[in-house]
């Protein structure tokens, strides 16, 4: 069995991403305990159009300690315990918006949510993530509104108003 984004298809590293949101915390916990390794690191970058310094940035190390991590390097826990956290955050980020190139649009664009910042700034921070959940977390409730109403709205025939 291969390891959490170390699948050569693009594909089902992508499938695997916006999934994780829907995986059990003993499956989170799990994937934490194998450790996670530069490999993933790199799969998940580019799954989310990240570039060396935002990740560096986000998993608080410098962008040179980044670059010297081997391949096959395998993360401490606090820098895996953070990669978790973003690997939650970006899976329900691409749940709540679906279109790839409009989450990536939507990381880097100020947010009224986030008092005007980007997100992708915020996420710095704990308090931060907890803020871009928030704001992710409303964003899908919407769409989830949305999405019932229409269904509603078709659900059900209208009725014949001219019928005597």
């Amino acid at each position: 069995m291969t390891r959490f984004l170390e699948e050569k298809n693009a594909k089902r590293n992508y499938s695997a991403l916006v999934g994780f949101h829907n995986l059990s915390w003993r499956e989170k916990e799990s994937i934490f305990h194998q450790g996670v390794r530069k490999v993933q690191l790199s799969a998940f970058r580019e799954l989310v159009q990240l570039n060396w310094q935002e990740l560096a940035v986000l998993l608080a190390v410098t962008h040179r300690t980044l670059h010297l991590w081997r391949e096959d390097h395998k993360l401490a826990d606090c820098y895996a315990d953070r990669f978790i956290q973003y690997v939650e955050v970006f899976s329900l980020l691409y749940n709540a918006i679906t279109i790839h190139q409009q989450a990536t649009v939507w990381l880097r664009t100020p947010c009224r949510e986030l008092s005007g910042r980007k997100p992708l700034e915020v996420l710095e921070t704990y308090p931060g993530v907890i803020a871009v959940e928030y704001a992710l977390k409303r964003k899908l409730a919407e769409r989830w509104h949305a999405d019932l109403h229409c269904k509603r709205c078709y659900q059900f025939p209208l009725r014949n108003t001219n019928a005597v």
